[in-house]
């Protein structure tokens, strides 16, 4: 809901919708990893959300919210990887 927040201007009528707004990327995220065709959901997860949020925040607001949580997962997901890697160099040094 930040990332929208963040991206979209929350007018009085959105708020109405937080509820859909705050279940789009986890019902997402279900969808992308049930998809076992691609890997890590991909394109199937950014599609799903922005299928559902679309009618809320609007085409160009959904597609850039989708894009960016994918970069967002991405950071994170390298970022733990980068600490993991750095513990277990730092324990053979």
């Amino acid at each position: 809901m930040t990332f929208v927040a963040a991206i979209a201007e929350l007018s009085p009528s959105t708020l109405d919708e937080l509820p859909h707004v705050a279940i789009a990327y986890p019902l997402a995220y279900v969808v992308g990893f049930l998809s076992v065709l691609t890997p890590g959901g991909l394109v199937v997860r950014e599609g799903t959300l922005y299928l559902l949020l679309a009618p809320i925040v609007g085409k160009g607001n959904a597609l850039v919210i989708a894009l960016a949580m994918r970069a967002w997962e991405i950071a994170i997901e390298a970022a733990c990887s980068a600490g993991v890697i750095g513990a277990h160099v730092g324990k053979r040094v």
